[in-house]
This record gives C-alpha cells, structure tokens and sequence, in this order.
C-alpha cells in the first residue's frame, strides 16, 4: 500500500462558535483512513516505526497558514507576511511581548533546553528516537517538556484538568497588552518552573484572552517550530473512538470531561504528519467509572508506548487512580517520571530495569506524605546517575528512568 496516497491533504474550514472567532482545518477521510492504517500496522511491540514505512510517509503535508500564524503571533514569533494577523504583529504591544518572549526562551534554552536533549540523546533506550506514541498523563497543556525529550514521535497523548478550549482570535482582542500579557504569565511559570500552578490555571484558563489549553498547545508547538496542519474539537464516545465536534463550546464544570482537542502539525520540512491529542477527564477511578469512553480510550493506547510524567501530584500513588495507573504499567515500554509519578514499590524488579538520576530526598512539604522509604534507599545503594538540570517540585531534582524487560532477559547489574 502506497501510504503517501493516503496522506494527500484537503483543508476544510470549519466555523467554530462565538467564543472562538476563529476556523480550523481539517483532513480529508482519506487521510484520516491512511493514519488508521498506519496505527494498525505499527501500534505494538515497541511501537517504533520501521524505515520501509518511514520511508513511504514522505509525503508532502500542507500546514494552515491561519493556523500557524495564530500559533507564531501568540509565541512572539513573527506571522507571514501579508497575513491576517500581520500588521496586528507591527504594533509596539506585540514587538515588545516578542522581545520579551524571545529572551526568556532563549534564556531557557541556555539553562536547560540543551542539556534535557544532550541527555535523552544519550540516556534513553535505543529506539526511543523512532518511537510511535508518547503518553503524557497529567500534563495539562505542557506539550513543550514532553517534545525536549521525544521530539520525533508521531502521536503524543496528554489529559488533565483543563477544558480542551478553542483556538483564540487575536484580531478580536479589545486591549493587545492584556491578551499578551495572559500568554507571559503562562510561559513564565512553564519555563521557571517547569510546571504549571493547578490553581491558576482553573482562573486562567476561563479568560476570555485564553480559554482551555489549545492557545498554549499552540504556543508550544509554534516555539518547538512545528507548524499547524488541523485543530479539531472531539468527543469520546464508545469504545474509545472519537466524534468530531463543529464549533469549541464554553463547557461548565464537568461538561468538559470527556471531550478534547487534536491538533495535527508537521516539521518545517512539511514531510511527516503528527498528532497531538488531549483531552480533559477526571481519571479517578470514581470518575471513570462515570465517563466509560474515556476509560475505553485509555484501553486503545499503544502497547509499547512511551509515558512521560513530571510534576503530577503523586496521585498514581493513590489507590484510586488504579486505572490509570495500570495503564501505564501494563503498556507502556519505557517510562520516564520524577518521583510524582508512580510509586517505586509498584515497579515489579523481574519486568522491569531501573535507572535513578538526582537526587532524592523527600517531597515537598505540601506532598509531604508520599515520602517513599524504599525510593530513598534505592538512592543511597549506588549506582545512581547525575541530573544535569532541574525538574518538577524540588529544586533538587530526580528522575526515574524504567524500561520493560524482554522475554527472557534479566535487570542489568546496578
């Protein structure tokens, strides 16, 4: 099968609802079935993709120059010329959050941006580079850490929180500083931190210069110099599938669960077609046991994916997010995760080889009681490596490198 052909891309435009003043692309089914196909093919094992199929996958993708624009405004990265939000980006405002925002990434970059790539070029498995899903529990709309250590996968998974959101107009905006200004405070607390304050986000998020995730998942991946094919608001429905939804309403409270938003984007080389997928759930136990289709999904993902997780609130420590947390011990190849993420007595040693990086010592004084004793001897057996910058909570940082053992195949000696 040729998959090129089923690649070839058609830009509709959806009108999205009054909240939004914005339009969205989208593919045509063709392609959607080609991407399918390419799922079928290559969703087990370790989920990488072969070079026969890489190779078939050079198919020109067209990006949504609308789109893109938006993503670049936002970013403090420049427009196309003679584009709808061109002489929006010659206006002092937005020459100085431009600035301003080129200098704080940059300084990023710097201080650590390029140590995270030097290190997952030289500390994650073999094959990570090729990998076909990553799958990012808790993350909200951080797309950019995940994409420092697994900037080639084709499908990236997030959830959290947050309502997925809509695609924000610029043009619409009545005070620019202040709809700027909304986008700084967010990248600020990303970049310093390394993790976005949950508690903010619930206010932040509900603003009109930036409502949901999507405007930040686009900033991300403008800053990561992706460029954006299709935005597509979704529902979960049953089994796991989704059902494309015209127009991104304003949800209230729990409306939002169970719905999402899927950005597809390519490289400058316009060669390869990506997906990025988030959705919003309450992943409790209690939660999906109300929501099936969301539990249906997380039953879809890839066995032999990749899961990242950083600064989630230790709550796969809890014995009701056992779903979820299930999920991942069950399909994942690799995991990579700071002491937020899964309990370290949940790691079976026969399945799994352990590499620690940092430092730990104990949570901070809020996660206090999710201190792991067995986690803090593990640090002091030896055998621990150095973390070359920091992560998540403590400024003291530690990540917890695990990948699954094959059939047959014993832990390395530590």
């Amino acid at each position: 099968m040729n998959t090129a052909k089923h690649l070839t891309l058609s830009l509709a435009l959806l009108a999205l609802c009054s909240a939004c003043h914005w339009q969205t692309g989208s593919l045509k089914e063709a392609a959607e079935a080609g991407l399918r196909g390419i799922d079928s093919a290559f969703g087990t094992g370790f989920s990488s993709m072969p070079p026969a199929a890489a190779a078939e996958q050079q198919a020109e993708v067209q990006p949504d120059r609308d789109l893109t624009d938006v993503a670049r405004f936002i970013a403090g990265m420049p427009p196309a010329e003679g584009g709808r939000l061109d002489s929006l980006a010659r206006t002092d405002a937005w020459r100085r959050y431009a600035t301003h925002a080129d200098s704080a990434w940059a300084r990023h970059r710097r201080e650590q941006a390029d140590s995270i790539r030097r290190w997952a070029q030289t500390e994650l498995p073999e094959g990570t580079d090729t990998i076909s899903t990553v799958f990012y529990p808790f993350s909200g709309p951080d797309f950019f850490n995940v994409n420092l250590y697994f900037p080639n996968a084709r499908r990236y998974i997030l959830f959290g929180m947050e309502a997925p959101g809509c695609v924000p107009d610029p043009c619409t905006a009545s005070n620019l500083t202040q709809f700027l200004g909304a986008y700084s405070q967010e990248v600020a607390d990303i970049l310093r931190l390394s993790f976005f304050r949950t508690k903010l986000m619930a206010t932040r998020y509900e603003s009109q210069e930036m409502y949901g995730v999507t405007p930040l998942l686009l900033l991300f991946l403008a800053r990561a110099d992706k460029e954006i094919v299709s935005v597509r608001p979704f529902k979960f429905i049953s089994g796991g599938q989704r059902t494309y939804l015209e127009g991104s309403p304003r949800y209230r409270g729990e409306e939002k669960f169970g719905k999402g938003i899927e950005i597809t984007f390519t490289d400058a080389d316009h060669r390869t077609l990506r997906t990025l997928t988030y959705f919003a759930a309450n992943i409790a136990d209690g939660g999906l046991s109300v929501n099936t289709p969301t539990r249906d999904f997380l039953a879809t993902i890839d066995s032999g994916c990749v899961v990242y997780v950083k600064s989630a609130t230790y709550l796969m420590h809890k014995p009701y997010f056992s779903t979820v947390r299930n999920t991942v011990l069950s399909k994942a190849s690799v995991i990579l995760q700071d002491d937020s993420g899964i309990k370290y007595s949940f790691f079976d040693p026969t399945r799994w080889d352990i590499r620690l990086y940092g430092h730990y010592e104990r949570p901070i004084s809020l996660f206090g009681n999710h201190f792991e004793p067995d986690l803090y001897a593990a640090y002091r057996r030896g055998g621990v490596r150095p973390l070359p910058f920091r992560r998540g909570y403590n400024s003291q940082s530690n990540q917890l490198l695990a990948r699954r053992l094959r059939p047959g195949e014993k832990p390395a000696a530590k």
